[in-house]
């Protein structure tokens, strides 16, 4: 297959397009990040970096055969309340230049916050938006639309690149408060990076389509969550719990659609062994500026 990453540096992105390329597939990346790479030295792929017009993207399309199209949402699944600053219209741009292009799978990385009981704050609805433009395009342009509705990712990376995990395990190892919107009680899903690329990969082999969560199905209260990052840090943590919002019930993390689908499991789950691999991760250097 001929793969398009799109977006900014995401760790899902990251794990995935290398997966893709240990199985010798095509890869490229469209981005405005201008000095990072997306996958190993190791492996080789395409990068175009700037600012793309719809006609530029049709011809990147046209170059390498692109089949799959998978967009990147990095500090849009995983952040603060604030919405970031991301690729302008993007995903819009992508739409449009894929009209009358053929194509296997587009996929939409979402999360599955926007699956909670809360009100969506403005990072949330950014994303929320970004799903609802895809499947107006799947609606009226028939294109073959994956959303997958993922959990907090984790990895073998510095805790900068780790989205909530890594900035509540960077506050822990140095004595700060950690600041949690939710309640003890509230169960989120907690995802190895690794794990997520090889759903990903059975599931753009499958031309599946749909919306999916990707999650592990063993959910955590958020207060074994971070006993967990305790473990890894090697220090107490210190949380300060809001309690203004609420996510969802345990049993609704459910992976089971996934699993029946394609077969997949989690290799790693946090409580029991992924924290170790925290642990190796917040020693990990700093990532050089974007």
């Amino acid at each position: 297959m001929n793969v398009l990453f799109a977006g900014p540096w995401d760790l899902a992105g990251k794990a995935t397009a290398e997966y893709f390329l240990r199985e010798g597939h095509d890869v490229c990346w469209l981005t405005k990040d201008g000095k990072r790479t997306l996958w190993d030295t190791k492996f080789k792929g395409t990068v175009y970096r700037g600012q793309f017009t719809v006609p530029q993207i049709r011809t990147f399309l046209q170059a390498h055969r692109v089949d799959v199209v998978i967009v990147l949402t990095a500090g849009l699944r995983e952040g603060s309340d604030r919405c970031p600053a991301e690729e302008p219209d993007l995903p819009g741009q992508l739409l449009e230049a894929l009209q009358g292009h053929s194509l296997q799978s587009f996929v939409y990385l979402s999360s599955v916050e926007l699956s909670w009981q809360s009100p969506l704050n403005p990072r949330q609805a950014a994303l929320a938006s970004g799903e609802l433009r895809c499947r107006a395009s799947r609606d009226y342009d028939g294109l073959p639309l994956l959303i997958l509705r993922m959990g907090y990712l984790y990895g073998r990376v510095p805790p900068e690149d780790m989205g909530v995990t890594g900035a509540a395990l960077r506050a822990i190892r140095k004595q700060r408060p950690v600041r949690c919107a939710y309640s003890p009680e509230d169960c989120i899903d907690v995802l190895a990076a690794s794990d997520a690329a090889a759903a990903i990969y059975r599931m753009v082999l499958q031309s599946m389509t749909g919306c999916y969560l990707l999650v592990t199905g063993h959910p955590l209260p958020l207060q074994t969550y971070y006993r967990c990052l305790e473990r890894a840090a090697g220090r107490p943590a210190v949380v300060e719990w809001a309690g203004k919002r609420h996510t969802m019930a345990a049993a609704q993390y459910s992976a089971e659609p996934l699993k029946t689908a394609t077969g997949w499991m989690p290799f790693t789950i946090l409580e029991e062994d992924g924290w170790q691999l925290l642990r190796e991760a917040a020693d990990l250097p700093r990532p050089q500026p974007r």
